[in-house]
């Protein structure tokens, strides 16, 4: 995606409440992805003030835009080049327990998923739950 299309996305996404901060997308040698963030102290930094936001993308023009999660439950589906597909496994068990409501979606550079569900209130909690094709899911703790 192009810088000014993140910046757009980031404007977008501080225009329906979602505080945001800048994100620099690297490539890891494995072949996945690492998202620091460009600026300290992120969590409290995030904001949804379109001035802040424009002036982060004059200083880091090839950003993203990420955002703290703890205002979200995110399903991350991922895809491992010659191992487990979490996208496929994820619309399976849609397909077996009814469909979601109506929610942000987007593709990973992966082509894996992140399904963005508002939190509740008060929040649940953290907890990172693996799921694979061939077997049942279990939750692991995340502190």
């Amino acid at each position: 995606m192009s810088s000014k299309k993140n910046l757009i996305a980031g404007l977008r996404l501080a225009d329906s409440g979602i505080r945001i901060f800048p994100a620099k997308p690297e490539r890891k040698p494995d072949g996945s992805w690492n998202k620091p963030p460009c600026i300290t102290d992120w969590r409290s930094n995030a904001t949804t003030d379109p001035n802040q936001i424009r002036d982060w993308w004059q200083c880091w023009p090839d950003a993203i835009p990420a955002m703290p999660c703890d205002e979200f439950v995110v399903v991350d589906a991922d895809r491992h080049l010659g191992g487990a597909d979490g996208v496929a496994a994820l619309h399976n068990l849609v397909r077996e327990h009814g469909e979601w409501p109506d929610h942000p979606r987007v593709v990973t550079p992966s082509n894996g998923e992140h399904h963005y569900f508002r939190q509740l209130d008060p929040p649940s909690g953290n907890a990172r739950v693996h799921c694979h094709p061939e077997s049942t899911c279990g939750a692991l703790a995340d502190t």
